[in-house]
């Protein structure tokens, strides 16, 4: 609604182009070619409309003419960068994710002595949280059932309880419902698994639920390599190393000091690959990414 009345929706008419019409719109607007057969098969493979967000970083007015001297090549180099950025992160991000649930397996197992404490009402904050991670817990069982090994011999094999145990369950649970999960405990449990990490159960919960906002954005092919995070970490501040909690750099840091409190070993070998991948891609200029010129060094002091 502008000025009290009501504005229609407007209609979504952009016409279907070949990889060639899209060259020839492209070319329209300043865009450099050097190789235009290339350039169709980027197109015919990786589809104009994904590319498209890439090329937003090069325009130079609304109109959507590019800036001197861009070059299709450019485009596709930071597309390629994404996405082995985004290859790297998940590598990192599947420890983080394996190590966070063997600490809710076993601090609450071993503590409970069961491995069915999350069947219990009373180990939640409420029962509106306990309902709502019971079905999240059930259809994740309920779509695996037939194609999850662990879930299907539990239920070839045993007729109760209702759900398989906790380490079962965690084989199938995605990383967004065990931040969930965690989220849903109660404070004195979330305390004890947040030590293991050496933070404040707040700080853990943030951490974990921005981790996994950001394992669904790498695997799902989205854009990471410039990205404004929707999800805002909770970070403690501290002068001249985080910029903002909303950015690749702060994520990236955030992942670093996840790791370092996991595995020295894995954490060394892979701020090694990030540091050698970064290094390599001369062309990415690493403001658009929100790093300083000093990151390196400030990787090196990072401990949130």
């Amino acid at each position: 609604m502008i000025n009290g009345e009501i504005v229609k929706p407007l209609l979504y008419d952009k016409p279907v182009l070949s990889a060639e019409q899209h060259i020839k719109l492209l070319k329209s607007r300043w865009l450099i070619f050097r190789n235009e057969e290339e350039a169709k098969l980027q197109l015919q493979r990786n589809a104009y409309y994904r590319l498209s967000w890439y090329m937003r970083y090069f325009y130079k007015d609304p109109a959507q003419n590019f800036k001197e001297w861009t070059d299709f090549k450019d485009i596709t180099e930071l597309y390629y960068f994404d996405g082995d950025l985004k290859l790297l992160l998940l590598d990192a991000l599947e420890v983080i994710e394996v190590d966070f649930k063997t600490q809710i397996i076993n601090i609450m197992s071993e503590k409970y002595w069961t491995p069915f404490w999350f069947m219990d009402k009373e180990k939640f904050i409420s029962i509106w949280l306990y309902k709502n991670i019971t079905k999240i817990i059930q259809e994740t069982v309920n779509r695996n059932k037939d194609n999850s090994s662990p879930i299907k011999y539990y239920y070839n094999k045993y007729a109760w309880p209702a759900l398989p145990p906790i380490w079962m369950i965690m084989q199938i649970l995605s990383f967004w419902g065990t931040g969930i999960l965690y989220t849903s405990l109660l404070i004195i449990d979330k305390v004890l698994v947040a030590k293991r990490y050496n933070l404040r159960w707040q700080q853990l919960q943030s951490r974990i639920d921005c981790m996994a906002y950001l394992r669904n954005l790498c695997a799902h092919s989205d854009r990471v390599w410039n990205r404004k995070m929707t999800k805002k970490l909770r970070i403690k501040w501290m002068e001249g190393i985080l910029l903002s909690n909303d950015t690749t750099y702060s994520y990236i840091l955030v992942v670093v000091c996840l790791l370092r409190k996991i595995s020295d070993n894995f954490s060394r070998i892979w701020e090694w690959k990030l540091v050698n991948f970064i290094k390599s891609h001369k062309s990415i200029q690493l403001n658009s990414m929100w790093f300083p010129k000093d990151w390196e060094e400030k990787l090196k002091l990072c401990s949130l």
